[in-house]
């Protein structure tokens, strides 16, 4: 069942950190801020509402395979080899695989090459080769690490060729899938031969888990199991897994058919044609793989049996749950750096969303930072250790869910989207904000002005605003701006940020339409007055708009962008 409450309590909010930051600090954080009470609406839900499945892979199946899509090969059927004439493009080798949701194989073969210098190492050798996976729904993952074992020393023999053991891994996500072997175009001038192709499994050891939340999400796992591994725990943690999609589902307004999971896995690198996760075009499916650092071995299972929750898991999660996957709505949308501005306020905002999960305890890199409560202030704290802008916006967001009873509930408003658009009194507070903090030492940092040049400028401004205008004790004013900057920012860290990200582009959402100011992706005469309007606080306009609208890039937006604007209509 789940079911909305009013809980009255502790309020506060937590910006995860993404466990890719490689965090190794040994210690472990209290709270020591005094957090406020308020009400704010949450979910129950209960344990009868989450239902998993769980299977142990013990044993696996190596087998033969043979490619059928082979174009510009000729295969012997006798020694199984199939062979490519030095000249000749050396297309893609592909094989259908049937699997399950997860499934780890890896592919085996043996290659021969002439020895040349460009094929005398293992090293230069895994550069002219790299698997693809085409998923069912029509994604791929690049997999560009073998394991390579010379037959020879190929360095000190004289012979013509050299032979190589190749073992690649791969991750089907989906289910069936095609295995695509790739060859780089320098591989042209050579004479080539693959024999001895099989597929094996490498999913022994290894837990399969689907968990169903009570919004028939369903979520896909795979892990590997430890030594102490106690099945109670386990079940406690997929039960925290499932309320936790649910929650970010109610916050979030996206719902997924499934999700996929792999994490901690020594045997499969990290996709390079994927950065936090792998999704479906059509928006029902969400694949995501946790890379293994042996530095961290075990870690993720380690941390299930102390009934933690890990911070790189609940982050790229959340990163699933953004509305900027959703074209239709991530023009206005809250953001900054790509996702990773509101990532971890959103898996925190998840967790307080729901009263079972709201006290879990919590690590990042076996860090405990406690629970949701009061894991903000201890991330920030963590990441003090670290000159980074990310971990400098942990404070603002702690700051203001411990403000006023509805600081929290103006945060998940936030995370949803709603009024996602500022107005000329947002920049000039801004812009008023810096002139009036002249005293600053820019040059700590290396400049000596700020100009809003980089669209992540104003898309924080404008994050800022919202939490500005929707503060009891301020409101919508250039004033009122103002002086929300001056409490709960600071120049130090308004230009800490600035600097950092200013010249970084991202690509969320970027317009390909110069001057399309009011964001319905055409230039026309509407963009012109659209401007106008703005200027003289008539209609507010969304991030994109608003970068759109500075025409000559001098990093402001003034009458003098709308009179080069408009004499290119008149």
């Amino acid at each position: 069942m789940n079911t909305k409450r009013i809980i009255s309590g502790a309020l506060s909010a937590a910006m995860l950190i993404t466990s890719s930051l490689g965090l190794n600090v040994k210690k472990s954080l209290t709270a020591s801020a005094s957090y406020s009470s308020g009400a704010v609406s949450k979910i129950s839900i209960s344990d009868h509402a989450i239902s998993f499945e769980t299977e142990y892979k013990s044993k696996g199946v190596e087998q033969p395979v043979e490619f059928t899509s082979k174009s510009g090969w000729t295969y012997e059927p006798r020694n199984k080899t199939y062979n490519c004439l030095a000249g000749k493009n050396k297309h893609p080798l592909k094989r259908q695989v049937k699997s399950y949701a997860l499934d780890r194989q890896t592919l085996n073969f043996v290659l021969t090459v002439p020895n040349k210098l460009e094929t005398d190492t293992t090293s230069k050798i895994e550069e002219l080769l790299s698997i693809s996976i085409i998923h069912s729904n029509g994604s791929d993952s690049v997999y560009t690490s073998f394991d390579i074992e010379a037959e020879k020393d190929t360095k000190k023999s004289n012979a013509q060729k050299n032979v190589y053991n190749m073992k690649g891994s791969f991750i089907s996500y989906y289910g069936e899938s095609t295995v695509q072997l790739l060859f780089n175009s320098q591989l042209k001038d050579y004479d080539i031969s693959i024999s001895n192709v099989t597929l094996n499994a490498a999913n022994v050891g290894y837990l399969y888990s689907t968990v169903i939340d009570d919004k028939d999400q369903k979520l896909h796992l795979a892990i590997e199991k430890s030594k102490d591994f106690s099945d109670v725990r386990y079940h406690e943690w997929l039960r925290s897994i499932g309320r936790y999609i649910s929650s970010l589902s109610d916050i979030s307004e996206i719902k997924y058919d499934d999700i996929y999971i792999s994490f901690d896995d020594p045997t499969v690198s990290q996709p390079t044609s994927c950065c936090d996760y792998i999704r479906n075009v059509d928006g029902k499916n969400v694949g995501i793989l946790i890379k293994f650092q042996p530095q961290t071995s075990g870690y993720h299972c380690e941390q299930i049996m102390l009934g933690r929750l890990d911070w790189g898991i609940l982050h790229e999660i959340s990163h699933a749950y953004s509305h900027l996957n959703d074209n239709n709505r991530c023009y206005e949308a809250f953001n900054t750096i790509g996702d990773e501005g509101l990532v971890n306020v959103r898996a925190i905002t998840a967790l307080q969303n729901c009263s079972q999960l709201e006290n879990q305890n919590i690590c990042i890199n076996g860090i405990e930072l406690g629970s949701s409560l009061h894991a903000l202030k201890n991330s920030a704290d963590v990441g003090s250790y670290y000159l980074n802008s990310l971990f400098d916006q942990l404070y603002i967001y702690d700051k203001y869910a411990n403000s006023f009873v509805d600081g929290w509930a103006t945060i998940e408003k936030i995370i949803l989207g709603i009024d996602g658009e500022m107005s000329i009194d947002a920049l000039n507070g801004a812009i008023k904000f810096i002139n009036e903090s002249g005293s600053y030492n820019y040059s700590k940092y290396g400049n000596n002005s700020i100009v809003f040049t980089s669209r992540d400028t104003i898309r924080f401004i404008n994050v800022l605003y919202a939490l500005c205008k929707n503060h009891p004790e301020y409101g919508t004013s250039q004033e009122n701006f103002k002086n929300f900057l001056n409490d709960y920012v600071g120049i130090e860290r308004f230009y800490h940020y600035y600097n950092e990200w200013t010249k970084k582009i991202n690509y969320y959402n970027q317009s390909t339409i110069y001057y399309d100011i009011d964001g319905n992706r055409i230039f026309d005469i509407d963009d012109l007055q659209a401007l106008k309007d703005f200027l003289a606080g008539k209609r507010t306009l969304a991030p994109e708009g608003i970068y759109q609208a500075d025409y000559n890039r001098d990093g402001y937006i003034n009458d003098q962008d709308a009179i080069k604007l408009e004499e290119m209509w008149f």
